[in-house]
């Protein structure tokens, strides 16, 4: 925050003070100047004037320097937002983070994308978990290095990842950031073939919750993975017309689809 906007905060809660709130806390940081800014815990207390009319006539005020207790706070939030195998976000930080920027309409436009690594299964069983933990470091590593600062990178399960993609407005624009993920990630990795299947969601085109575009991307995903797998599919009215195995839950949703064109069709 600026000086001025700090400056305006103190001013607020000061005016907040009165003889039923006699005191007043905040936390702001504090220009050191050669040390840069700093946390502190900033205490005001009123000094009243008990005289024929009880007026405040002054403050008197305490700093308490709070520096590391954030610092530790900020890494311990930091740990708990992380997927601790990739240190990107983890399925609770990615759902939190997404869900805020669309409950509080911070964007105009964005997608979803969920991506699923090809035959990952048959990549621990030949080489080793071990091996398949540093095929999934990897991914993240690409992840990091193609994506902007402002896209959100999260895992979600053992080989599955998402990305939202901010203020991404056009199909086209999305489309060739897929086919890039795509490129990106298909690679050799000490004889090892990669590749992936990446299904994608709009916003607010296709939903306007997290959940509903990570349910819509994942139909998109088992379509892709359906038509030959190390590609991109997003989501489309067939998408939603076809019953599919979701990659998330491994439910099938085929049996109560076939119940509902049953009923349909009496």
């Amino acid at each position: 925050t600026s000086r001025r906007q700090r400056q305006m905060c103190i001013r607020d809660r000061i005016k907040e003070i009165s003889e039923d709130k006699p005191d007043c806390r905040l936390e702001m940081q504090i220009d050191l100047e050669e040390k840069g800014y700093e946390w502190y815990e900033v205490y005001l207390y009123p000094i009243w004037d008990t005289g024929f009319e009880r007026v405040c006539i002054g403050y008197m005020g305490k700093l308490i320097n709070i520096q590391k207790q954030k610092k530790r706070n900020l890494q311990l939030q930091k740990a708990a937002d992380s997927d601790p195998l990739t240190g990107i976000l983890n399925r609770q930080a990615m759902q939190k983070k997404v869900s805020h920027l669309l409950r509080t309409r911070q964007i105009h436009a964005g997608a979803i994308g969920f991506i699923d690594l090809d035959n990952f299964k048959t990549v621990n069983d030949s080489y080793g978990h071990m091996f398949g933990d540093e095929v999934l470091k990897r991914v993240a590593v690409v992840l990091r290095s193609i994506l902007r600062e402002t896209d959100y990178i999260g895992r979600i399960g053992g080989d599955e990842f998402i990305v939202f993609f901010r203020e991404i407005s056009t199909r086209e624009a999305l489309e060739r950031k897929l086919e890039q993920m795509c490129e990106s990630l298909r690679q050799n990795v000490d004889g090892c073939h990669v590749s992936v299947s990446i299904g994608a969601s709009r916003y607010p085109e296709d939903g306007d919750t997290y959940d509903v575009l990570l349910h819509k991307a994942d139909q998109a995903l088992y379509m892709s993975k359906r038509m030959g797998k190390n590609g991109f599919q997003i989501y489309d009215e067939a998408c939603g017309n076809k019953p599919f195995r979701s990659l998330l839950s491994g439910m099938d949703e085929y049996d109560e689809r076939l119940e509902q064109m049953v009923q349909a069709l009496k």
